[in-house]
């Protein structure tokens, strides 16, 4: 019994991780404007990446992180976020107490839409709108019934972050983070909502205040706040269930 309940839990993780795996075509194309279904292809040398390379998480450690064909590194957030959507996968498997309800499916599929937006503003300071679109849907199915209550603090909290990207200019806050907001206000409850800015918050100063000491930033660089966004959805999202 316990050696099939491991191997159900290890199932659960690789397909979350393989979701990560997805999640990161999505956030690496999407933006460029590429086609979701092309194969995938070597940035450096642009060979075809065969299947048995594309393994989630186990072919990154056997290539040692390097293409097959001209040995190029491999970026290690691509191996770092399969091992982060494996993980929180099964952390939410394991949060609804298998309940596999209507609602804790939309749920799920924030999560997962949430984590692609994170990735993509990381890695082009963009939040593509199809995204945001998807993120809505679901939101829309999921709160159909209460969607006039959340509405309020949703625009409220948005006309703040439109306040600080029209004022800095964009410099603060990009446009993307305003609607990203919004809907992020349309899915949660007032105050989970607080608690995923101020999370937002916390942590974006954090890292940003890391990569400064770091040198890896000046003080006016700019640092996208999308995946702190995600994350502390994500987290008062999980607070919430």
């Amino acid at each position: 019994m316990n050696l099939i309940f491991f191997l159900l839990w290890g199932y659960i993780m690789i397909i979350g991780a393989a979701l990560g795996s997805f999640l990161n075509v999505v956030a690496s194309r999407l933006p460029l404007g590429m086609s979701l279904w092309g194969r995938s292809r070597c940035d450096s040398c642009h060979q075809t990446i065969k299947w048995y390379d594309l393994i989630p998480v186990f072919s990154y450690l056997f290539l040692r992180s390097r293409c097959r064909n001209c040995k190029h590194p491999i970026p290690a957030s691509h191996f770092f976020f399969e091992i982060i959507t494996g993980a929180l996968f099964l952390f939410w498997f394991y949060r609804i107490n298998w309940q596999f309800t209507y609602e804790h499916w939309l749920l799920l599929v924030l999560i997962l839409v949430a984590l692609a937006i994170g990735l993509a503003d990381y890695y082009y300071q963009v939040i593509p709108d199809q995204l945001l679109i998807v993120f809505l849907i679901a939101t829309l199915l999921l709160r159909f019934n209460v969607l006039h209550i959340f509405l309020l603090g949703s625009l409220l909290i948005a006309f703040l972050f439109w306040m600080i990207n029209h004022f800095s200019h964009g410099t603060a806050m990009g446009y993307g983070d305003v609607k990203y907001v919004f809907v992020i206000g349309l899915a949660l409850p007032l105050q989970s909502l607080l608690l995923a800015i101020y999370l937002a918050f916390l942590t974006g100063g954090i890292v940003s205040a890391i990569l400064i000491l770091l040198r890896k930033k000046k003080m006016k660089s700019t640092v996208s706040f999308g995946p702190f966004l995600s994350l502390g959805f994500i987290t008062a999202l999980c607070f919430l269930i």
